[in-house]
């Protein structure tokens, strides 16, 4: 099992023009990169970005896709969490 994970995770506590305040979705966000991290695999490789409130746009997170997902090839693993 030697493979590259490659996680994209976003959080957005801070949406504009809110109707309610969201509270905890970056923490959570950063707490199961950080879980993540110390679970995988020691043969794996794991590349994490984080995409967190005014930086998770549409377009930053297409682009994620793309770009930092889009790398992954036969015996990686591409996740994505929001």
């Amino acid at each position: 099992m030697a493979g590259i994970v490659y996680g994209l995770f976003v959080g957005i506590d801070k949406y504009p023009n809110p109707k309610a305040e969201l509270h905890g979705c970056v923490s959570d966000v950063t707490s199961m990169r950080k879980l993540l991290e110390k679970r995988i695999h020691p043969q794996e490789t794991f590349h994490a970005l984080e995409l967190l409130d005014q930086d998770a746009t549409r377009a930053n997170i297409m682009a994620a896709f793309r770009k930092h997902l889009g790398q992954a090839g036969p015996g990686d693993i591409a996740l994505f969490y929001y």
